[in-house]
C-alpha cells in the first residue's frame, strides 16, 4: 500500500505536471504562430520565410542526429564555448521572434519608444546573458521554450507521407540511442550528451559581476560560484520531492510531434467540420478537430513515457510512446471522415513537388 501510495505521489510531482502542461501549451503556440505567419504570407504582410521539409530533408534527419550525438559524446568539451557561445545567440533570436509580435502591438511601448523592436531586442540580449552569467533552470526553460516555438512555426511538414516517415524513423533513433548505444559506447550516448553542462565562458572572467547578479536574483549557490550551463535543448523542471532531483524532456520530443501537430491545425483550416452527427462514439469522434485528436494523443503518449520512467526508474524514449499516440489516433479520424487520401498525398505540396513525388522511389 505504501509503494502504491509513494508511486502515484512520484507520478504527480511538480516536474512531471509541469513538463506535461508546459509541452502542451508550448506546441499549441507553436502551432498557432505557425497559423498566423501562414495568414501573414497570404496576405502579402510577410515574406514566405517558412522551410518545407523535403524527402532529403527527413533522410538526413536521423543521420544528422546521430552524427551530432557521435561527435558531442567524444569531443563535447573541445566543442563546448563554441556551442555556448552559438546557443546563446540563437535562444536570443528565438525569444525576439516570441516576444516581438507583442512588444510592436502594445500601445504604451509605441508611444513612447520611436523603435519598439529595440525592447524585443533588449530583452532578448538580457534573458541569454543572464542564462550564461546564472545558469538558472526557469532561464534555461525560456530559452528553451523560445526555441521550440520557434521551430515550429517556421518548419513545416507538406504532408501527412512525410511526417509519418519522419516520426517513424526519429522513434528507431531514439530507441537505439537511448536503449541500445550502451552496448557500442559503454554509455548511454542521448543521455550522457542530453546531461552535459558547459563550462561558463565568463568563469575567468567577471566573477564579482556573476555573484553580485545571481546575489540580486536571490540564488546564493550560484553566486558562491559561478555556475556549468546546462544546454537549452530541454525543458528542466525541479522535483517538488526530492531535493537536487529533476524532471527532464528534450525538445526534440516537442518539436518533432510538434511538426505533425501543427500540419494537422493548418488541414483544420481547410476543411469544413463535420456537421449534422448524431452521438455515436466515431461521430462524435469526428466532431474533434484534427488538431484536437493529436493533441490528446500526445498528452496520452507523455503520461505513458512518465508511467515508463517511474515504473522502470530509468530514462525513456520518449518518441516511442508519442508517435503511436499520435499517429494512429489521426490515421483513424482520417480514415473516417474520408480525409486520408488527401492528407497522405499533401495538400500542402506545390503542383511541381507533387508530380516529382508521385515518381520517386521513396513514395509509399
Amino acid at each position: 500500500m505504501d509503494d502504491t501510495y509513494s508511486w502515484c505521489q512520484s507520478l504527480l510531482d511538480f516536474s512531471r505536471i509541469a513538463i506535461f502542461a508546459f509541452s502542451l501549451s508550448l506546441i499549441s503556440v507553436g502551432s498557432k504562430r505557425a497559423i498566423q505567419l501562414d495568414k501573414e504570407e497570404d496576405d502579402g504582410s510577410a515574406l514566405d520565410r517558412a522551410q518545407t521539409l523535403s524527402w532529403k530533408h527527413v533522410i538526413c534527419f536521423p543521420i544528422i542526429g546521430s552524427i551530432s550525438l557521435v561527435v558531442f559524446f567524444f569531443y563535447f568539451e573541445f566543442l563546448q564555448y563554441i556551442f555556448s557561445i552559438s546557443t546563446a545567440v540563437i535562444s536570443g533570436v528565438a525569444i525576439y521572434d516570441l516576444i516581438n509580435p507583442h512588444v510592436m502591438n502594445t500601445s504604451i511601448i509605441k508611444d513612447y519608444i520611436p523603435r519598439p523592436e529595440f525592447v524585443s531586442v533588449g530583452v532578448a540580449v538580457l534573458m541569454s546573458t543572464l542564462w550564461m552569467l546564472t545558469g538558472h533552470w526557469m532561464i534555461l526553460d525560456v530559452l528553451g521554450s523560445a526555441l521550440a516555438v520557434l521551430m515550429m512555426k517556421y518548419v513545416r511538414v507538406p504532408s501527412l507521407k512525410h511526417s509519418t516517415v519522419l516520426l517513424v524513423a526519429l522513434l528507431f533513433y531514439d530507441v537505439f540511442w537511448v536503449f541500445y548505444s550502451a552496448r557500442i559506447f559503454k554509455a548511454n550516448v542521448m543521455l550522457e550528451v542530453a546531461t552535459k553542462t558547459i563550462d561558463n565562458p565568463l568563469s575567468n572572467g567577471i566573477p564579482l559581476k556573476v555573484a553580485a547578479v545571481a546575489k540580486s536574483l536571490d540564488m546564493p549557490d550560484v553566486a558562491k560560484a559561478r555556475p556549468a550551463l546546462s544546454i537549452p535543448g530541454k525543458l528542466v523542471f525541479p522535483s517538488s520531492m526530492h531535493e537536487d532531483h529533476y524532471a527532464m524532456l528534450g525538445l526534440g520530443d516537442i518539436i518533432l510531434p510538434g511538426f505533425l501537430l501543427c500540419f494537422v491545425r493548418r488541414f483544420d483550416q481547410l476543411i469544413a467540420p463535420p456537421k449534422n452527427l448524431s452521438w455515436a462514439w466515431h461521430t462524435c469522434y469526428r466532431k474533434l478537430s484534427y488538431f484536437q485528436v493529436c493533441l490528446l494523443g500526445y498528452g496520452v503518449g507523455l503520461g505513458l513515457a512518465s508511467l515508463a520512467s517511474e515504473y522502470y526508474q530509468a530514462a525513456q524514449p520518449a518518441l516511442l510512446y508519442l508517435v503511436p499516440c499520435t499517429l494512429l489516433p489521426l490515421f483513424l479520424k482520417a480514415y473516417l471522415q474520408g480525409d486520408i487520401h488527401n492528407m497522405w498525398s499533401g495538400p500542402f505540396l506545390e503542383p511541381k513537388e507533387e508530380t516529382k513525388s508521385d515518381s520517386t522511389v521513396l513514395a509509399v
